[in-house]
């Protein structure tokens, strides 16, 4: 019953160490990241670009999660994209991601599923990263927007 409840973990207080580092100090600027999703999803004008290959609905912002959907006659995946942001480089958006350090940003998106892309922002992405990444997305989502409208005509 002991081991059943954890009892024979060995390290069971490293475990407990980051529990109470993430109570302690994470959940107090949670509502932090919370804001700056809803600014994603809102200031991005990811609803604003009025792009038909993507949309947000920001009455869904209720955590630091942001879910882009993607219609399936839009002719590519989730997929493509979260690979597409992944490479794009800097010398392609003409250097507008360049951080403070002159590297440029990392946007790191998931795919949901075919046809959904999560992107979650979190304790490490300030202000100016954010208005970084806002460009490097909105730099891709034209990009393959454009690509779609060039194949569909």
């Amino acid at each position: 019953m002991r081991k059943m409840l954890g009892g024979g973990m060995r390290q069971a207080g490293v475990l407990a160490a980051a529990c109470l580092v993430a109570l302690d100090c994470t959940r107090p600027r949670l509502h932090l990241d919370h804001a700056r999703a809803r600014r994603l999803a809102l200031g991005t004008s990811l609803s604003g670009l009025h792009l038909k290959s993507f949309q947000v609905d920001p009455s869904e912002q209720h955590t630091n999660i942001v879910l882009v959907r993607m219609p399936a006659e839009c002719g590519f995946t989730a997929g493509s994209v979260v690979s597409r942001l992944a490479h794009v480089c800097l010398e392609e958006t003409q250097g507008d991601c360049k951080t403070a350090d002159d590297e440029g940003v990392i946007v790191k998106a998931v795919q949901f599923d075919d046809r959904t892309l999560r992107l979650t922002l979190h304790q490490d992405i300030d202000d100016e990263a954010l208005w970084l990444a806002i460009m490097k997305i909105t730099y891709v989502f034209r990009e393959m927007e454009a690509k779609r409208q060039v194949t569909a005509a």
